[in-house]
């Protein structure tokens, strides 16, 4: 498992598929089913014994009727495997009219569901033949993106590596490593050499191979580098590029590390190695006969794009930490870090965050006028990945005030003292503070990741959201006049009594949305590119107009 400085948190806004949309809550005006398993495209797909057979048809059924909406449309996937052989691209044509939503969701219980961005193997017509050994090949696609995984009754499958997986610890801290022996001082992020006791196989085509190391002999996280030379006499190993990440230092003596990618290398149960140039992949299976297990491979790397022609105008920012505080959408918020945070590995998945100490680090975003959402009547949302450990009241992102400012708290999204989630304003003009509190939910600074929202539909609606689920809302009437001049900053707070409260932990931060809320958020935006996965729920939704 990955290690995290003891103050790392992350947050991003708005998943591609959670567009943000004026939530509606009409009433069905149809109803599509899907089913991988007993549908077909030539049926109605209004009800599970006519449903269709795939998302694609699907997806042309509700194009034919949200022109002019007068109700929710709801696509219902049954439990089985979706297969999505090339990327589903929305745009415009797939949202929702007239103030209403096309909402994709699971039928049967969470999981049963499974989208599968890749194609079950051997291929129609293909068929797997032994190369050798253990070693079985099929064809794939020639020029297709070279396989990073494949699964075998779902079960992931690794690429051929050196050493094994399995290999003892004798020369590193853990199994299945080696040990670099020394760097080069005059390349010392590109060039290092393996210890006199290793063996590297002869790799025919050494630009095949990745290196796979944890620099600065560290467990903080890991890179991959393609290899650009091997010296088999001197036992120099050359990368492609430099190493990116500068906290993690160089390829210092003592940092853990394996090779992979190589046809040569490819010698235990579960391991794979794609020629794409050829078109043909080698698998050692771990189980046989190899006909009778479900092998996918991933030949589709992102299962769902969204081409930002709808919506997206009203996303303000959003702030992804891969190695800089920049703005996202293009609105040019872009952040300044303050005391040098460092950016850090986050869960599988997503990306990079920003590991911010609690004390004096933060991230400052200039004030834009963009970036205030003003009166109570204005719908807007915030959502974030956060993960702390830490105590006391636990700023987010906030718009709030400078000491002594008698001005307007626009908005601060935080963990109270209790590690609750809570969204508070502040109205100067008549003194004051409207709040919503999970009062009774699950403490957040449990030192693992979580996805945490506010949605503001209205002056008398306000919604808390944890891990996609509702875990708060009120209906009370809230007064906040217009008007903040100050910064939005990631992971402080100040207001006029307390000039710097930082967040005891902070990662991949993206905030403030729109002007209209978020239908109810569910994964950041990244979790689209998983070539494998569960599908839950999401929606397609209109602008606000």
């Amino acid at each position: 498992m990955k290690k995290f400085p003891p103050t790392a948190l992350r947050a991003c806004i708005c998943s591609m598929l959670l567009l943000v949309a004026a939530t509606s809550h009409a009433a069905i005006q149809a109803s599509f089913y899907v089913d991988p398993v007993n549908g077909n495209d030539a049926n109605s797909g209004a009800s599970t014994g006519t449903a269709f057979a795939t998302l694609s048809r699907a997806r042309a059924a509700v194009d034919a009727i949200n022109g002019s909406m007068t109700g929710d449309i709801v696509v219902l996937l049954m439990p089985g495997d979706h297969v999505v052989t090339s990327t589903i691209n929305l745009t415009e044509n797939d949202a929702g009219t007239n103030g209403h939503e096309v909402i994709w969701t699971s039928y049967g219980p969470r999981g049963s569901a499974r989208i599968i961005g890749g194609v079950k193997l051997p291929l129609p017509g293909q068929s797997w033949t032994l190369d050798s050994g253990s070693i079985y090949k099929t064809p794939l696609p020639a020029g297709s993106h070279r396989l990073q995984a494949i699964f075998e009754n779902g079960v992931r499958g690794r690429l051929a590596r050196h050493p094994n997986a399995d290999y003892p610890t004798v020369d590193g801290p853990r199994a299945g490593y080696w040990s670099i022996a020394a760097k080069d001082s005059s390349q010392p992020k590109k060039r290092f050499q393996w210890a006199s006791g290793n063996t590297l196989p002869n790799v025919s085509n050494p630009t095949e191979l990745q290196v796979h190391v944890w620099p600065g002999n560290h467990d903080w996280s890991t890179e991959i580098h393609n290899v650009s030379a091997i010296n088999y006499g001197t036992r120099w190993i050359t990368l492609a590029n430099n190493l990116q990440l500068a906290y993690l230092g160089d390829l210092a003596s003592g940092s853990r590390y394996f090779v992979q990618g190589a046809k040569e290398l490819l010698n235990q149960a579960g391991e794979f190695y794609h020629d794409a140039a050829a078109g043909m992949l080698y698998y050692h299976p771990r189980n046989t006969p190899i006909s009778s297990q479900e092998i996918i491979a991933p030949l589709v790397t992102t299962i769902f794009s969204g081409t930002p022609t709808f919506g997206v105008q009203q996303l303000r920012a959003q702030w992804l930490f891969e190695d800089d505080t920049s703005d996202a959408t293009g609105n040019n918020n872009d952040g300044a870090s303050v005391n040098n945070p460092v950016f850090v590995a986050s869960a599988s998945g997503l990306g990079q965050a920003i590991a911010l100490d609690g004390a004096t680090q933060y991230v400052s975003v200039a004030h834009d006028a963009t970036l205030a959402f003003g009166a109570s009547t204005a719908p807007f949302s915030i959502t974030a990945w956060i993960k702390t450990n830490g105590s006391g009241l636990q700023p987010i992102i906030c718009k709030a005030r400078p000491a002594g400012g008698a001005i307007n708290m626009d908005y601060r999204l935080q963990l109270d003292a209790n590690g609750k989630l809570q969204l508070w304003r502040w109205n100067v003009g008549n003194s004051t503070a409207m709040s919503v509190t999970d009062a009774d939910g699950a403490s957040l600074n449990d030192g693992d990741w979580h996805h945490v929202a506010f949605v503001n539909e209205g002056v008398g609606a306000h919604k808390l959201y944890v891990d996609g689920a509702l875990v708060e809302s009120s209906t009370a009437t809230w007064s906040y006049g217009a008007g903040n001049n100050q910064p939005v900053e990631i992971g402080r707070f100040r207001d006029a009594h307390n000039n710097n409260t930082g967040f005891t932990s902070m990662a991949r931060s993206t905030t403030p949305a729109s002007t209209s809320p978020l239908s109810a958020p569910r994964r950041c935006p990244r979790c689209t590119r998983n070539s494998r996965r569960a599908t839950d729920r999401w929606r397609t939704s209109p602008s606000a107009t």
